[in-house]
């Protein structure tokens, strides 16, 4: 949970954070030096919070930095948020306080937004990454590409509407540059004869396997970069060469076989990938181009490359153009207030564009990136919402003044061939992914069994009988299945955090039910979520079983001579 406090209460920040021992609080303060916790040796009643790690501090800063603070601390939000105002301070500078709540807000929206998405998918990005473990394996990892292009101007080529307008810039200056594209927009591109040097794709539905069908028999000079979550349909429809970039998911898999993998900071799209991995490769500078995050005109992608709009459809989106604007995308329309799903925002050139909640949280992430870049971020997109942290130039100037050189294009041969010499075999491979379906099968046959001794406890409170020591006793078994597979017990949290935080907060609420006493009141609502979660995680280790199954038929249809020829051909 995280309490975000506009302007500081010193008693009412007390009182919540004290309230709520697991809470962290945020304070954003006008007059406080920008995360400075010094600030803090004012303020007796929050000293202690602060020393404890509990309360973060921001003075007025710009909004990126709270949007990235909100980002950093996602895990926390997880669990709920909720706002308070300090009134006395909020007065002093209101039109500030009243912008940084709505820049909170819409962070908020998207971020608690990606969390849902983050555990409704969980099933299937979890399947996805065994179903690619053997493709992470034997391709080379992204650590080879670290710093290869230092110094190249580097351009990112999205898919926004946009990109019409400077496409045959870059078909021209494609040698002067290292191109890494997103996967939507690659058969545009060679419709242009432009061949991107990277491909990314993180998408987890197979349709983005229809994107990568289109160009993979003209793509060998390309390398697929691709998350292992990714949609498999996806990996599996590109035959050339491709690099993972690390996951948590598989960490404990690939640490077993010494393949560990780099993670790369990324975002919501599949652009910042794009972005993440320019940097890596130590581009700079590192040029936009098809960055819309808008709706230019009435369509959010360049024809042909994703997902259209069309007047019609943007019209419905909009608020209607009779209504009179009475707050921060708040209408009055025919006696009615309306909160349309399209907002305004400051384009590019000044002007007014539309964008949503997500393309303006994605424009705040990058943002966000750009901060902690060290290399020049360039803007060529010649279109849609302004992006802040980085220069605005059109691509023709782009290339006069930053790529006249052709960039000689490098493969590190003798690193791959190493690698490849090093590489586990098949037998490695599937022995390890046995043990992790043992482990899994143990794990669920032990949870089970919790998951009986918590329906045995839930009835005897529901009489009303006192079941404290039987709690105890399978809350430590319980424990003892976790201590045996502490990676694999990782690895379930994850796939059933939604169960596991739902637990969370039953037990925090039954707390105060404990220190009255009320024992069966407590262990009955406790013991009935534990049953719930029981069975989350039982089923979470019997999909690791089945996961490790799927991994080890891929495996044995691996042409490991093909891939290898791949790179060293």
């Amino acid at each position: 949970m995280v309490l975000i406090f506009f302007g500081l209460d010193e008693n009412l920040m007390h009182s919540k954070l004290s309230s709520d021992p697991a809470a962290l609080g945020l304070l954003i303060d006008h007059k406080f030096k920008a995360k400075l916790l010094e600030d803090l040796d004012k303020c007796k009643k929050l000293e202690q919070f602060g020393k404890e790690g509990r309360l973060l501090v921001m003075g007025k800063p710009k909004d990126t930095a709270i949007g990235g603070l909100l980002y950093s601390i996602g895990q926390n939000l997880a669990a709920g948020y909720l706002m308070y105002d300090g009134k006395a301070r909020r007065a002093e500078d209101p039109d500030w306080y009243e912008h940084a709540n709505r820049v909170v807000s819409d962070a908020m929206s998207s971020i608690v937004s990606i969390m849902k998405s983050a555990i409704i998918l969980a099933e299937k990005t979890r399947g996805s990454c065994y179903a690619n473990l053997a493709k992470i394996v034997y391709h080379p990892p992204i650590t080879l590409f670290r710093g290869m292009y230092t110094g190249c101007p580097g351009i990112v080529v999205s898919a926004g509407p946009s990109l019409a307008k400077n496409i045959d810039v870059l078909a021209e200056m494609q040698e002067r540059g290292i191109l890494v594209a997103v996967s939507t927009v690659c058969s545009r591109l060679l419709e242009h004869g432009i061949v991107p040097d990277f491909v990314c794709t993180l998408d987890y539905h197979p349709v983005s396997a229809e994107y990568i069908r289109r160009v993979d028999s003209k793509m060998q000079d390309s390398t697929l970069i691709a998350l292992p979550g990714a949609a498999s349909e996806a990996v599996n429809a590109w035959h050339g060469r491709m690099s993972f970039t690390g996951d948590s998911s598989l960490q404990h898999v690939l640490k077993s076989l010494g393949a560990d993998r780099e993670p790369l900071e990324g975002g919501g799209t599949v652009a910042h990938l794009a972005f993440s991995f320019s940097r890596h490769l130590g581009c700079d500078p590192i040029v936009f181009v098809g960055q819309d995050l808008s709706y230019t005109e009435t369509e959010t992608h360049f024809e042909g490359a994703g997902l259209v709009g069309g007047k019609d459809y943007i019209k419905q989106l909009r608020p209607p153009e009779e209504a009179k604007r009475i707050g921060y995308n708040l209408y009055e329309y025919k006696g009615t207030r309306i909160a349309p799903l399209l907002r305004e925002a400051e384009g590019i050139g000044g002007e007014t564009v539309y964008t949503d909640m997500h393309m303006a949280s994605y424009a705040t992430q990058f943002a966000h990136l750009f901060e902690r870049t060290k290399a020049t971020v360039i803007n060529a997109t010649e279109g849609g919402i302004l992006k802040q942290g980085c220069q605005i130039l059109p691509l023709k100037d782009v290339a006069v003044r930053w790529c006249r050189n052709t960039v000689k294009r490098k493969r590190p041969t003798n690193k791959i061939r190493r690698y490849f010499r090093e590489v586990p075999t098949k037998d490695e491979i599937r022995g390890v992914l046995t043990y992790s379906k043992t482990e899994a099968l143990e794990m669920e046959a032990a949870l089970r069994e919790c998951q009986g001794l918590f329906e045995k406890v839930y009835l005897a409170s529901e009489r009303g009988d006192d079941a404290h020591e039987t709690y105890q006793a399978v809350r430590a078994k319980f424990a003892e299945a976790e201590k045996a597979h502490p990676s694999l017990k990782q690895e379930l949290d994850r796939l059933c955090q939604a169960m596991a935080l739902r637990k969370d907060r039953t037990i925090d609420e039954t707390a105060a039910d404990i220190l009255r006493g009320h024992k069966a009141k407590a262990h009955y609502i406790r013991a009935g979520c534990n049953v719930d979660c029981m069975y989350a995680a039982s089923k979470g280790a019997r999909l690791i079983a089945e996961y490790c199954n799927k991994a080890m038929e891929s495996l044995d249809l691996m042409d490991v001579q093909s891939i290898r020829q791949a790179w060293l051909d």
